[in-house]
């Protein structure tokens, strides 16, 4: 479950772009935003979630409210993020 934090950060990656990495309990999760800002038309954003560099999903071309909803429904539902460093898994050697 995301925390205030980084439900704020997905927030503002959604409305502005950039990048986020969510740690996991599978490692980290990165979400790609990139806006695509248009004259005279409402703004559109794509996304790309990926927890691997081979594996990843696109949403392409919603709002950005829009788009913020899915992936927090998507990542509370798919994901075991982890909120706290104390979630954090401990190093194995």
């Amino acid at each position: 479950m995301m925390n205030r934090t980084q439900e704020r950060a997905l927030r503002k990656a959604c409305r502005q772009g950039g990048t986020l990495i969510l740690p996991t309990t599978d490692g980290p999760l990165t979400i790609e935003v990139t806006l695509r800002q248009r004259t005279n038309r409402p703004d559109r954003a794509d996304a790309k979630i990926s927890e691997s560099p081979a594996s990843f999903l696109k949403l392409n071309d919603w709002s950005p409210r829009e788009l913020y909803a899915d992936l927090a429904e998507r990542i509370e539902d798919q994901y075991q993020v982890l909120s706290d460093a104390d979630d954090a898994p401990e190093a194995r050697s």
